[in-house]
């Protein structure tokens, strides 16, 4: 993780710090929430994991709204989040995007055709037991 990326989030886990400290502007388990859920973003963020810390920007995101439509936090510390959030979502470009390999398997099949027999004689077709007799008596 870039020194950047790792001051935001140790930024945005400060803030998150300071919520869970008895503030009367977050509830005990919207903190917890909230904890939990900026341990996994500094997990990912410290993996060098681009898209999986963006996913879990945009599960704080919806959270924060979550949580602030009822009332579980107020709306300066939604304001103090969505603000964190916006830095590390901004910052997430020293991440390395993933690389990708391509293989390609190129198989070749030849096929034998058979040699052809010009051998039409003993043994093939309807004369193989020699010409055929008229029946004797009828």
């Amino acid at each position: 993780m870039s020194p950047r990326l790792r001051v935001v989030v140790a930024t945005v886990a400060c803030g998150l710090a300071a919520c869970g400290s008895g503030a009367p502007d977050v509830s005990p388990a919207a903190a917890r929430s909230l904890h939990a859920e900026i341990a996994g973003l500094r997990l990912t963020a410290t993996s060098r994991d681009r898209a999986a810390t963006a996913a879990r920007v945009d599960r704080i995101e919806e959270l924060v709204t979550q949580l602030r439509d009822t009332d579980a936090i107020d709306a300066a510390a939604a304001r103090r989040l969505r603000s964190a959030l916006a830095t590390v979502r901004a910052r997430l470009t020293s991440l390395p995007l993933p690389t990708t390999t391509t293989t390609t398997t190129t198989t070749t099949t030849t096929t034998t055709r058979p040699e052809h027999h010009d051998d039409h004689g003993k043994g093939h077709g309807s004369d193989a037991k020699g010409p055929k007799r008229p029946k004797e008596g009828g």
